[in-house]
């Protein structure tokens, strides 16, 4: 009855064309108008290997009998997005056909899963590692900036990262490649991340500060828009030092404005009934979808 693809699933596309049913298109990231793809600093814009990849777009959708151009730019009747409507630069300038709908939370957490070991109250650090690069040099610059310092730092590395021993760790560190980041969140003080999507809306949805190092253009984007509204702090990698890490984490557990910015976000994000309103939306399209087929069927 209808296809519900991801922008970057373009077969979804393809596979609602052959089967002659509405398609909706989903994503997980910002809202972008049809002239840019990319938000560079507050500017949008189209990298030039973007613009690469649409030409090559264009010449794959024609073999499948898409006539035109700028098929990267295209979107359905329908576009729901994944981000909360207060995160989403120039959220009015976006058509009806743009929904904005929330982050869905829906990571089952296991109680009793995680306990906080922080001595004495310490405020708790959560660290999540680059999975794609999975560089150990990270490890090592967080713990030259955190070693034996005011706080509790938990470390989080990916299923298929190599193990650290626990000897090799300041008595201020562990490492979690057992439990998801949200299940530790709660506890936490501070995030430092890469700044992709779902992690920095896990975090607000905590009300944690975020410290973003983006390893990325689009993590990038997320990046700037968290500094942007005051939620936290972007580091872009040219400027990652201990010393630079440090300050910045310092500043996002410290600083009182920011907290209560994160705060307020919090509770618009928590409001944000995000499976609901998805679902919603893709009913009563598919309803109004059968309304349009049979009045043309009729007549």
């Amino acid at each position: 009855d209808v296809i519900l693809y991801d922008w970057f699933a373009f077969a979804g596309r393809i596979l609602a064309k052959d089967l002659g049913c509405p398609a909706i298109q989903i994503h997980a990231h910002f809202a972008h108008h049809h002239d840019s793809l990319m938000r560079v600093d507050g500017v949008c814009t189209n990298p030039e290997t973007m613009v690469a990849f649409a030409h090559l777009l264009d010449a794959f959708m024609s073999t499948y009998g898409f006539e035109g151009k700028g098929h990267l730019w295209h979107f359905e009747k329908l576009n729901v997005f994944f981000i909360p409507r207060e995160f989403q630069y120039d959220p009015d300038s976006f058509d009806s056909r743009f929904k904005l709908v929330g982050a869905t939370h829906n990571r089952n957490r296991r109680a009793g899963a995680w306990k906080n070991r922080a001595d004495d109250g310490k405020p708790l650090l959560l660290i999540t590692e680059n999975t794609a690069s999975m560089d150990e040099r990270f490890l090592e610059l967080c713990i030259e900036a955190f070693a034996e310092s005011q706080y509790h730092v938990v470390f989080s590395k990916g299923l298929n990262s190599p193990e650290v021993s626990s000897e090799l760790l300041p008595h201020n560190f562990e490492i979690n490649q057992k439990v998801f980041n949200c299940e530790i969140l709660p506890f936490a003080n501070v995030m430092v991340c890469q700044g992709s999507m779902g992690p920095t809306l896990e975090a607000l949805y905590h009300g944690v500060p975020v410290v973003a190092i983006p390893s990325n253009p689009y993590n990038a984007e997320v990046s700037y828009r968290l500094a942007e509204l005051g939620l936290g702090l972007h580091l872009p990698g040219r400027s990652l030092t201990s010393s630079a890490l440090r300050e910045a984490v310092d500043t996002a557990y410290s600083d009182d404005t920011l907290l209560k910015r994160v705060k307020r976000m919090q509770d618009r994000v928590k409001d944000t009934p995000s499976a609901k309103l998805p679902a919603d939306a893709v009913e009563e399209f598919l309803a109004d979808s059968r309304i349009r087929q049979c009045g043309t069927t009729d007549r």
